[in-house]
């Protein structure tokens, strides 16, 4: 417990500074991006949804990064009624259109407080030589 602030300050940081501040700078219309001014919390992972202007897709991008060694995580459940064990239930909610969109559209990359600069570093300019491809 005594290096608990270590971790949500490096988690904060990993999330912030550099994944955020990195994607912002690409200057794309590719990204819905989450600014979190004044977080209190502890990030556990950086999301990343696609806008519709992206020219490609989640499923891209995750295999490139994966093929990079960036291992990424869908959303967890997405779409929770779209789980099997909820196949025969009914719902007030029929159509939940954004929440299909983050599902087809979002995953996310850890922010754990073991990555190193030089591991956020090289993340970043994977993403980026990814995105330069589509510019």
């Amino acid at each position: 417990m005594g290096r608990i602030n270590e971790f949500v300050t490096t988690r904060r940081d990993n999330y912030k500074k550099l994944l955020y501040l990195a994607l912002i700078d690409t200057e794309t219309d590719f990204f819905y991006l989450l600014d979190t001014p004044n977080n209190y919390y502890s990030p556990f992972g950086f999301p990343i949804i696609l806008s519709e202007a992206a020219p490609f897709s989640a499923n891209e991008m995750i295999a490139y990064l994966e093929s990079k060694k960036i291992y990424t995580r869908r959303f967890f459940a997405g779409n929770i009624i779209k789980q099997p064990g909820y196949k025969h239930k009914s719902y007030v909610y029929k159509d939940l259109v954004n929440t299909d969109y983050i599902m087809n559209n979002g995953f996310w990359i850890g922010c754990h407080p073991g990555i190193t600069n030089q591991m956020l570093q090289y993340m970043i300019e994977m993403i980026s030589e990814f995105i330069r491809k589509y510019q």
